[in-house]
């Protein structure tokens, strides 16, 4: 009854409730903050600044998902022995990583759309063209990749869910606060400022909020780059496997 990737995903759907406190910065906190944030606005502002907050938003949702929730859920299976059952049930783990990440695109995907219609609804927000808006999301997609193999990073070298949250948790405000995600920040140190380059919430706030706004970017130079970072990230997940024996 194990060797099917649905009935992997429907497991890993159960242990979801096992990780309340990502689930709540995930789905709640970006919700929340966004609320706050616009009626802290006057009132005839609040069109205009939805559409620069909005792209914020989806960074203080999957900066959690990505560097807590998901790789929590990783180390609390390992420490519960889940993946010690599925190898007892000859389950490749091939597929077990497959079906955790489907199940976590899933989740980005109906993340993207609670805070979309939220923004919609209660504060009016307006999507730009056809062509801006799948592109936007097309990169805020592919930007998000690198996080998760982030925090998949975190778990195989930790295993230990207390420093996986602790660390996960640690990662995600740093990311967020040098992205002035959660407020402005200047002045700092120029290898600091060198390092938002490898933050995806960064590229998120500060460019693509520019570029769902009307400004021009240039997309491929944002494509290649997380392509080769993906790339680089995998090959250091792949060496901690081998390393860690997993």
């Amino acid at each position: 009854m194990f060797n099917r990737p649905f009935q992997i995903i429907i497991i890993e759907l159960r242990n979801l409730q096992k990780t309340i406190l990502g689930l709540f910065f995930s789905f709640v906190f970006p919700l929340l903050a966004m609320y706050f944030t616009m009626n802290a606005v006057p009132i005839e502002q609040r069109m205009e600044a939805i559409q620069i907050y909005f792209p914020i938003s989806l960074a203080l949702g999957i900066a959690p998902l990505a560097l807590l929730t998901f790789p929590a859920s990783i180390s609390k299976e390992y420490e519960a022995g889940v993946f010690l059952r599925y190898k007892l049930f000859d389950i490749s783990l091939v597929m077990v990583i497959a079906s955790k990440v489907t199940l976590y695109f899933f989740l980005m995907i109906i993340q993207i759309i609670l805070i979309s219609m939220f923004a919609i609804f209660v504060f009016h927000l307006t999507f730009p063209s056809f062509a801006i808006s799948s592109m936007f999301f097309l990169l805020y997609i592919i930007s998000s990749f690198p996080m998760f193999l982030i925090g998949s990073i975190i778990t195989i070298i930790t295993k230990n869910n207390v420093m996986v949250q602790s660390i996960g948790l640690t990662i995600m405000f740093l990311f967020l606060i040098l992205s002035n995600a959660m407020m402005p920040v200047g002045n700092l140190p120029s290898w600091i400022e060198k390092l938002k380059f490898i933050i995806p919430t960064n590229d998120i706030i500060q460019y693509y909020t520019s570029y769902w706004n009307g400004d021009k970017i240039n997309v491929l130079f944002f494509v290649l780059k997380y392509f080769i970072y993906t790339m680089f990230l995998l090959l250091v997940m792949k060496a901690c496997i081998n390393k860690a024996e997993l």
